[in-house]
């Protein structure tokens, strides 16, 4: 039987251990974040660089050279402005729609608006198979007119690894604190380790689920598209003035009847004494003879 002094020096060498490893890690994931400020940017097109990223936009429908990866671990994402014509924007939707579900993808959100006699815009999101990323932008490009589109990629390689580490060492550590609590006796000493022991399960949760994460952040990429209807295109300007002369014409045409029928009103009261004695005048005329 171990003795409890004995017992309690491993159990205090497991924490310093554990307190090392942490710092250790904290330290490697600083410099990792450090290090990833650098940026890229796509072959023939110039954007925006943020931190960690590479990304290209373009305002027109030239053909799109996906981003370099840098890594294994790349998350991709595509933002579009499409234009089509007025009154289909239902068949639009239907068609981006059946796009990512054959492509194997899916709709992660919707916000459309349906007002009838109106121009009619919405956007939809989708998350396809990284695979397929280059070709969805291919397809939605053919749906309508492309305003503008954003494309970007953030690599994640080291942020990936350094997780991976930090998983590995952790579980590293359970295994000697299930090794401690098997040679424990006492109550304190099972109830110490336990503690040790529910603390780094915790750490590896956590790091099992941003691991997670990323594996599904880089296996499927975000698209978004901003569809919207295009406005009726305004007639050509009368460069003869042909248009301007026939309105001014018809113009003045009802107002001379308008002026006409105002006059006529006002004069209405005499013509009617007139008419009467014009017919009375006639009537004695005729009884004279």
């Amino acid at each position: 039987m171990m003795r409890k002094p004995k017992l309690l020096r491993l159990l205090f060498a497991a924490g310093a251990a554990i307190f090392v490893v942490a710092c250790a890690g904290a330290a490697t994931g600083a410099g990792h974040s450090s290090s990833s400020t650098g940026t890229t940017s796509g072959s023939g097109y110039s954007g925006k660089a943020t931190t960690g990223q590479a990304a290209t936009s373009l305002t027109t429908q030239n053909a799109i050279t996906p981003v370099p990866g840098e890594g294994p671990k790349v998350i991709r994402t595509a933002n579009l402005s499409l234009e089509v014509r007025n009154g289909t924007f239902d068949s639009a939707y239907d068609n981006l729609v059946n796009t990512m579900l054959d492509l194997k993808g899916y709709v992660s959100g919707t916000d459309a608006q349906a007002d009838t006699g109106a121009l009619r815009s919405g956007t939809l999101t989708f998350q396809v198979p990284e695979a397929s990323f280059q070709e969805a932008l291919t397809r939605i490009r053919k749906l309508g007119t492309v305003k503008q589109i954003h494309v970007g990629g953030q690599d994640v390689s080291l942020q990936y690894v350094d997780l991976q580490a930090r998983l590995d060492n952790a579980k590293a550590q359970r295994d000697q604190m299930l090794t401690l609590l098997q040679q424990a006796h006492s109550i304190q000493d099972i109830i110490a380790v336990q503690t040790q022991i529910t603390q780094i399960s915790l750490q590896i949760e956590q790091l099992q689920g941003q691991i997670n994460y990323f594996d599904h952040a880089t296996a499927f990429s975000s698209i978004s598209v901003d569809l919207r209807e295009a406005a009726v295109t305004a007639a050509a300007p009368d460069t003869w003035g042909f248009r301007d002369a026939a309105s001014a014409a018809l113009h003045g045409f009802v107002y001379d009847i308008d002026y006409f029928l105002v006059g006529l009103g006002y004069a209405a009261p005499f013509l009617i004494l007139l008419a009467f004695g014009y017919l009375a005048w006639r009537w004695r005329r005729h009884l004279a003879l």
